[in-house]
């Protein structure tokens, strides 16, 4: 759940912020 949630998340918010490692990875830290 949490992978997945975080994959999405970070394709969705990658191009809106512009780092697709960053938000991933914040994604899964935070969650």
């Amino acid at each position: 759940m949490r992978v997945r949630f975080a994959a999405v998340a970070g394709s969705a918010g990658a191009e809106q912020a512009g780092g697709p490692g960053l938000v991933s990875y914040a994604f899964v830290v935070v969650r």
